[in-house]
């Protein structure tokens, strides 16, 4: 809000002086009447982050969808301001907001701050059940793939109990995120996070750690691709394609197929490095 001038009034309470501060607003026009929702938003961000920072404490900060109404501009630096606060104190965020965890979780991990995540779900007795980690969408390669691990063990488990139907249903469904574990690898493996979706960042730097891959190290993922794409309900399959689901040993092991394809590249990368 630079484009708006201020100053200080003084008084005296009991013999204590106090500080006020005012907006100059041409035409002596009230800050409400004049200033978005988003504008004042931010000088109340602004004020608070002002007054926390002569605070003789180091209490928590909680702070809840602290961006709602801001553009994307703004956004970012009080995603910034926020993380070099955690520098200092506890520091809770509340947000439903994509664009701005992903600005969180760049810059808390560019800054190494030190970061915790839940996340909450509902059903339809109960909301507000607290989860630890970030839900699915927002999970990296190695977690997806640490996840996914835990449902084909699962799905050994069961296997035995299982219907055919339920059994290509399990099968489905983990193959149906083992293809977005794919796409995201691309993203973050293979071009090393130099573009990320929800980022406006070009992470430049990162282009020393991408990779001119081999066939040998296309192979396997681009395989467990066009086999998950085969599986998931994408379409309506034909009825006479006679649909067998894969076994759970066939689970895991294209699931350890494409953790091993990615190990690959990393260990390529790091002797690039």
């Amino acid at each position: 809000m630079s484009h708006l001038q201020t100053s200080l009034k003084a008084r005296n309470e009991k013999g204590r002086p106090k500080l006020k501060l005012l907006l100059d607003i041409p035409g002596g026009q009230r800050p409400e009447d004049i200033l978005s929702e988003g504008e004042q938003r931010v000088i109340a961000i602004g004020s608070f982050f002002a007054e926390l920072s002569v605070a003789h404490h180091r209490g928590a900060a909680v702070f809840d969808d602290p961006v709602s109404s801001l553009d994307h501009q703004r956004r970012q630096r009080v995603a910034l301001r926020l993380v070099e606060e955690a520098k200092v104190r506890q520091v809770v965020v509340f947000t439903h907001d994509t664009v701005f965890l992903a600005e969180l979780i760049a810059l808390a991990g560019d800054q190494e701050v030190p970061r915790l995540f839940q996340h909450l779900t509902y059903t339809q007795k109960a909301a507000g059940r607290v989860n630890d980690g970030l839900p699915w969408r927002h999970l990296g390669t190695r977690d997806r793939i640490d996840k996914l691990e835990g449902l084909a063990r699962a799905l050994a488990k069961d296997e035995a109990t299982l219907d055919n139907e339920e059994c290509g249903e399990r099968s489905r469904l983990i193959y149906s995120q083992l293809r977005e574990v794919v796409e995201r690898g691309v993203e973050e493996v293979i071009f090393g996070g130099v573009l990320q979706r929800y980022n406006d960042y070009v992470r430049v730097p990162n282009i020393f750690t991408t990779v001119g891959l081999t066939p040998q190290e296309c192979t396997p993922i681009v395989a467990v691709y066009d086999k998950a794409k085969e599986i998931i309900r994408g379409h309506d399959k034909s009825s006479a394609g006679g649909f067998v689901p894969p076994k759970s040993a066939e689970v895991a092991a294209d699931i350890d197929k494409l953790k091993q394809g990615f190990e690959a590249i990393k260990d390529r990368r790091k002797q690039v490095a």
